[in-house]
């Protein structure tokens, strides 16, 4: 018997980019507090990790929830590292001028 982790969301497309993230090695492992979560990554999925499975702690310093206004919502964290990362996930249209150049995204109205 083969075991598969299931997921649930809050929206079909959370669901979606989660599963997506399962199938190519990235998953959700616990949450040992409000502020801390464990991810863990199967190398044989994860291009780069030379054959070594792992789990990494994050911790959670800001949730910038979605609002209708954003259209995306973001979450800070802290690596084992120290190194701050912020990960995002939104609509096509915003993320998209997010992603052009300095003076496009100020015409865009992102200053």
């Amino acid at each position: 018997m083969v075991w598969e982790e299931s997921y649930s969301a809050s929206s079909p497309d959370e669901l979606a980019l989660v599963n997506a993230a399962s199938h190519f090695g990235v998953s959700f492992k616990s949450r040992p507090s409000s502020k801390q979560i464990v991810i863990g990554y199967d190398s044989s999925k994860v291009g780069g990790l030379q054959g070594v499975d792992r789990m990494e702690t994050y911790e959670i310093l800001q949730i910038l929830e979605f609002t209708s206004h954003r259209k995306m919502m973001s979450v800070i964290v802290r690596t084992q590292d120290g190194t701050i990362k912020v990960m995002t996930k939104g609509s096509d249209s915003v993320l998209t001028k997010l992603l052009a150049p300095i003076d496009e995204r100020t015409d865009a109205g992102f200053e």
